[in-house]
């Protein structure tokens, strides 16, 4: 329920690579209201704007949240406890009509995928954002950690 608009998004991150500063965007898939063509205007969003990095996440509906308490009330967890989260942090805890567990997964990894493997931007990490060691450790860092959860290893 943010009270912000995709254009002001796109604006703040263009200002923010303009000041020099790298951007991260964090998105969510599998919240409520959301389907597969929503999930995938999210990626297709991510991927227009100039950010630096992306991170995707499945949404995860937290004890006191709205999410919580609508998967809870229709039968959409399927974790038996929070332990079954916390041992693979990357599990998929809610199920919901049309966006079943699998899928959020595959979704996942297609989107980090999508995102880090188009080769324009491969290209400008490698030649624009590496400006010293450090840089290159840290993007080093990242695309491993990518490489982990595109393809589930």
């Amino acid at each position: 329920h943010k009270k912000i608009t995709l254009e002001e998004v796109e604006r703040a991150v263009k200002l923010t690579n303009e000041a020099g500063i790298k951007s991260l965007g964090f998105f969510i898939i599998g919240n409520l209201d959301e389907n597969k063509e929503t999930i995938r205007q999210t990626v297709d969003f991510a991927k227009k704007i100039p950010l630096t990095y992306a991170q995707f996440s499945i949404g995860i509906p937290y004890p006191g949240t709205e999410f919580y308490d609508v998967a809870k009330k229709n039968n959409w967890l399927k974790a038996e406890g929070w332990e079954d989260f916390i041992e693979d942090k990357r599990a998929t805890i809610v199920e919901m009509p049309g966006l079943e567990r699998e899928y959020l997964e595959e979704a996942f990894r297609k989107f980090n995928k999508e995102f880090y493997f188009r080769p324009n931007y491969v290209l400008k990490q490698m030649f624009s954002s590496m400006r010293s060691w450090d840089d290159f450790l840290l993007t080093f860092k990242g695309f491993s950690w990518v490489i982990k959860a595109a393809f589930k290893l």
